[in-house]
Parts: structure tokens; sequence; C-alpha cells
């Protein structure tokens, strides 16, 4: 302590210079050395892990920094010996890691031998010290490829020193001797011993099940059950088979499906496929161990492997299609008939109860959504019931908020399934292709002429379909601000002829109770110049000559027209308008045939060039300063038009003609247009 950290003495009242140190009046037996391995670095303002090289003894002496020594350091001290008993090890990033120890046997062995053992969670294995320095001093490590040689970091690395005294070990040496190989044996309390044997008895038992040779055990059982049938009685056998299923069933959960290691699992399902059309009680057994297990059934559709996935589904469809063709089958046998159609209906219903119970946690299971709706949509073709109960359990509601929820505007659905878009910004991917095929089968089960229900069971029906729900209703009616213009675009490249008709209907629409509104006429008309230039240069010539004739019949007057002076101040401020929205696509339908001109016929664009030269003509005044510049600049585009249809003609005419080929029709309509 130096300068201006200068020690204030008490005794001579002055600062003074000092060395502060800190010592040990007594030690324990047991020391443990903590290692920095972890530091911030301020300039990345990140944590980050130290694995620098650190060399440490096996043996370290304490008497020198124990207080005795410091006090008279020149009479001599008894060393004070401890030896390395136990290493804890980090392996990993300063963000995420794995700990595992380095452990000594103690008491030694007779002969003095030491013998380390490796911790590592549930594996426990011998380990060398010789071992030590390559597995806990960490720093770097020479790697030689063939290429080229370099080092890297050891990211394991020791983090707590373990350190026993040595005269405390070899005072448990005389209390606890040992046998050469032989660990030492103490006495236990009966509760720890008791958790010991249960441990161990539990360790064997899954070491047991999960052995190869068990899966043979149970599929042979599977298999000598079936044979019981010409042995034993009917209800002897039947019990039989019933076990042994339920055996197969719980293995098939427990150990094949869970297995890391895939094991071929298809002679297990054969086998049960073969009970499913082997009897209707075996496919009723199936189904009521899903109702009685109802984690077995979400263990194998969603978390298993996709094989046995696919399978166990077509087990659960197979059963069902077992016991209802066996009701039609019994036509002799009334009572039993009615049994199996009861439990069918029964089981019917507790399986879609069980997906639906599933529905919370489909999120965590991203690789299972195709299976899983899949089977919903099983189930809605299975019957009419099937169909009732999916829609009852607001499936064809949850199909339509998982779409809608992914619209920007959703914040509500986005709150609903929180978790389900906290995994979207994990990465998770998901399948939609089986949840938008259940949203379309659901459809056409839904009669939109019914009143809408209350709630999800008190449904309407008539003639096998069903009436949506309130909540189902609005989904449907889901609006968003950018919704209606994309419609419309979309809607605008199909179905020409259709739409040209529709508006010519709406300008002729009349009402005999009212007389004729000119409401819709002025609706039809304000908006012309959004839904006729489509038209004008749609891709079916017929329309686009139609749609020609159609504009020139309504909006362009010639001075021979009786028209008063208010109608043509507002038919040519329409028009104007009409011109340039012409205009606007004519310039974006150039350049697309310039650039790319497989993309987009250049005669498609005649009609349209040739509607913009009618309204020039019929509105447009030269005299104007506004409107020469105005007809300057659209007659420059219409000269691009115009070379861009003459050559297209030309190379059509250049083709060389078939033997079949006809002349053009008189009866073709065609327009001729001033320049």
């Amino acid at each position: 302590m130096q300068g201006d950290n200068k020690y204030l003495c008490s005794s001579c009242e002055r600062h003074v210079d000092a060395v502060k140190r800190a010592c040990l009046k007594e030690v324990p037996d047991n020391l443990i050395f903590h290692l920095k391995r972890f530091d911030f670095d301020m300039l990345m303002m990140l944590r980050n892990k130290i694995n620098d090289e650190f060399r440490f003894s096996s043996c370290i002496d304490m008497a020198p920094y124990q207080a005795t020594y410091l006090n008279n350091p020149d009479e001599p001290v008894e060393p004070d010996m401890f030896e390395l008993v136990g290493v804890l090890v980090h392996s990993g990033t300063a963000e995420s890691g794995h700990y595992y120890s380095f452990i000594k046997e103690r008491p030694l062995a007779t002969d003095n031998s030491s013998s380390w053992v490796k911790f590592n969670d549930a594996e426990v294995s011998r380990f060398q010290p010789a071992e030590i320095p390559n597995q806990c001093y960490g720093g770097r490590r020479d790697f030689n490829d063939s290429s080229q040689p370099y080092r890297f970091d050891r990211t394991f690395n020791a983090y707590m020193l373990f350190y026993q005294r040595v005269s405390s070990m070899e005072e448990e040496q005389v209390q606890f001797p040992r046998e050469p190989n032989m660990p030492a044996r103490v006495p236990l309390p009966r509760e720890l011993n008791n958790d010991i044997a249960l441990e161990n008895e539990l360790f064997m038992r899954t070491y047991c099940l999960t052995a190869p040779y068990h899966l043979n055990f149970i599929l042979d059982l599977l298999r000598r059950s079936r044979a019981f049938k010409k042995t034993q009685e009917e209800s002897t056998y039947a019990r039989s088979r019933e076990l042994a299923i339920n055996v197969a069933l719980d293995h098939l959960e427990q150990i094949v499906a869970r297995s890391r290691d895939q094991i071929d699992s298809s002679s297990f399902l054969d086998e049960l496929d073969l009970a499913i059309r082997e009897s209707a009680d075996n496919a009723l057994t199936i189904l009521r161990w899903t109702r009685k297990r109802p984690n077995g059934i979400r263990n194998l559709l969603l978390k298993s492997y996709v094989t046995i996935r696919t399978t166990f589904s077509r087990l659960l469809v197979a059963c069902l299609d077992k016991l209802q063709s066996e009701c039609k089958e019994l036509t002799d046998s009334p009572a039993r008939s009615s049994f199996l159609r009861n439990s069918l209906a029964q089981e019917l219903e507790y399986l879609v109860i069980a997906l639906d119970n599933l529905w919370p946690t489909m999120h965590n299971a991203s690789k299972a959504w195709d299976n899983y709706f899949n089977l919903l949509i099983e189930i809605v073709t299975f019957s009419r019931r099937g169909a009732r109960l999916v829609i009852e359990r607001s499936f064809l509601q949850r199909c339509m908020e998982v779409v809608l929820a992914h619209y920007e505007d959703s914040r509500k659905l986005k709150r609903t399934y929180n978790a389900y878009f906290q995994k979207l910004e994990k990465g998770k991917q998901f399948s939609f292709v089986k949840l938008y095929e259940l949203f379309l089968t659901l459809i056409l089960y839904i009669d939109f002429t019914l009143p809408v229900s209350s709630g999800m069971l008190t449904r309407e029906v008539v003639d096998g379909k069903f009436s949506l729900s309130q909540e189902e209703l609005d989904l449907l009616k889901y609006e968003n601000a950018a919704g209606e213009p994309l419609l419309i675009k979309r809607k605008m490249k199909g179905g020409g002829r259709e739409y040209l008709a529709f508006f010519q209907s709406l300008l002729d629409l009349a009402n005999p109770n009212i007389g004729r509104s000119d409401l819709i006429t002025n609706l039809v008309i304000r908006r012309i110049s959004v839904w006729l230039p489509p038209l004008l240069c749609y891709a079916d010539a017929q329309v686009r000559r139609k749609a020609l004739k159609f504009g020139q019949d309504y909006f362009i007057m010639t001075p021979e027209d009786d028209t008063s002076e208010d109608t043509l101040v507002v038919l040519r401020a329409l028009c104007r308008d009409l011109c340039q929205s012409c205009l606007i696509r004519l310039r974006d339908c150039t350049a697309i045939v310039a650039n790319a001109p497989t993309q987009f016929d250049g005669s498609q664009l005649e009609q349209l060039a040739q509607f913009v030269k009618l309204c020039l003509n019929a509105y447009y005044n030269e005299d104007s300063e506004e409107d020469a510049e105005f007809i300057h600049n659209a007659r420059d585009l219409l000269s691009i038009v115009d070379g861009l249809v003459v050559e297209i003609q030309d190379e059509t005419i250049s083709e060389p003609w078939e033997e079949q080929s006809l002349a053009a029709s008189d009866s073709e309509p065609a327009f001729t247009v001033s320049p």
C-alpha cells in the first residue's frame, strides 16, 4: 500500500507504506479452490469463458500460508500436506455447457494404489489420473490435419479443485480398510439403502425393457395369443387377446416410440394391423386403450418418429372402419350389431375429445401437424357423425384462426396463439397442407343459408349440413386494410367476359317497383377508370373488342349526339380521368412487352391504344397549352405502342401457313380509328 493508498498507522498517527495480506489461522481437512473461468468483456459487452491453461499440483503444502508460520518465519514448521481428491470440469462456453467430475476413491486400497472415477450424469466410469493434464488443465491443443495443422482452445477445463488433508485420509484408511480392486463398504441408513436398491431395480428393469430381445418377446406374445383361439374357450381367448394387445400397445408407446435408435417396428405394427382385421373386438380394444391412456395417443401421434406417427394414425382409422363394416354385416344378430354400433359412436367421440385435448400443445409438435390434421380429416370423411363431432369441437374455427393470425393487424389472434408465434420466431417450421385440407373438408359440411347458431353445440342440421356459429361467421367476414384492393386486383385477372357482362347489366338495371334508379349507374360510371382499362387489354381478344365497343358507345360523344351542356361537362371530366388511367396502364404494359415479350402479348395493347386515341380526339383541345402537352406525351407513347403492334403483326404474317389454315372471317369485328 503506497502513494495515495498508504496505510494510516494508528500508533504513529501518520500514513506509511505497508503490505496487506490475508493468512489462514486454521485450515480444515478439506479445501475447495474455485478458479476464475468466467469474465465479462467490457469491450464486446459479452460474457466469455477463460480457457487459459492452469497447471495445478496433485499435492500442496498449506503450512506456509498459515498464521503460525507467518508470525515466526525463521522457525521450522511441520508440513501440512493436502492431496488432490476431486476436480469439477466445465465443458462449453459462458452461455451454455455441461459439468462433470473426476473423484478419487477413498480410502485407498491396501497396496496404496490410487483409483479415480469419472461421474458424468448417470454414467460412471474408471479414469486414469495420468489423463488429468489433458482433461483438466485447459489451454490450447494442436490438431494435425492432413492439409494444414492448427491450434484451438480446449473448452473443457477444471473449474473447481478439491483437496483433502493427507493425515485425515490416513485415518480413514485405518477406520475403513479395503482390499485391492474392491470398494470400501460402509453401513448405510435403512432409508438410503432402500432408495439405492430401488434405483438399481429400476435401472435393471429399464435395461431389460429396452433390450432388443424384449421386443421379440412382446411380438411373440402377441402372435401366440392369436393361437389360443384353437385351445381355449371363447371368453378366455378374448381376455388373453385383450391383455396381449394392451401389453403390446404399452410397449409400443413407452419403449419403441421413445427409443433413440429407431427400432424396426414394422413387424410389430403389422401384427397389430392383423389383429384389427381379425376381429372387431380387437379393434375395440385398441380404441379403448387410447381412452384409458390419454398420454399414449399424445406420445404416439405427436412425439414419436414419422413412421410410427403415420402407422398409428392408420391403425386408428382401420379400427373405425372394422367396427363400421362389421355393424353392416351382422344383419342376423341385432344385439351384437347394436352393441358394436353404440361402441363405435362412443369411441369415436372419445377419440375426437382426445384430439381436442392435444390442441393446446400443438405448437410444441411442429413435425406432427400433418399427421394430426390428417387424422381429423379421416374422422370427418369417415361418417357424418365424425364431421359433426369435429365441427362441434371448434376445429373449423381453429383452422381459420391459425390462418388469419398471420395477418399483420390480427393482434387479438396473435395474443391467443402467442406460444405458436414464439416458436415461429425461433425458426420452427409448420406444415399447413393438411390444415388447409381439413378446413376445405369441413367447409363442405356447412350450409351458409342456415341461421347462425349461438353456440358450438346448438347448430341446425339440414340435409346433413350444419349451420355456422357466430364466431366462425365473424372470422369468415374478417377484413384488413390491404385485403380488398388485392382481392379486386386478383379477380380482375380472370373472368373478363363475365365482368364486362356484369358492368353492362348494372347500367341497364331497372326495378319495376321503384323505377330506374341512378344510384347504381352513377357508382359504375364513377369507377370506370378502375375496371375498364384492364378489360381493354385483357388476354381474350373478344373481350377486348367488346370492351372497346362498350366504351365507345357509352363515353365517346360525337357532334351529332344530342347531349346537354351539363352532361358534356361531367362526361368530359370523367373521360379525361379514364384516358389518364388507360395511359398509365398502357405505359406499364409497354414496359413489360419491351423487357419480357414472352410474358405479355403486344397485340393486347391495340384496343387500349385505340380507346386512348378516341378520348384524345373527343375531349382534348390542342389549342390549350395544358392539353397540348398531354396530347404530345400521349402520342409519343402511342407511337411506341403502334410500333410494337406492327412488329408483332409482321412476325405473325411471316410465319408459314399450314395447309389447313383458314382466312379471316368477315364476321369478325374490327375498329378503324383515325390517327
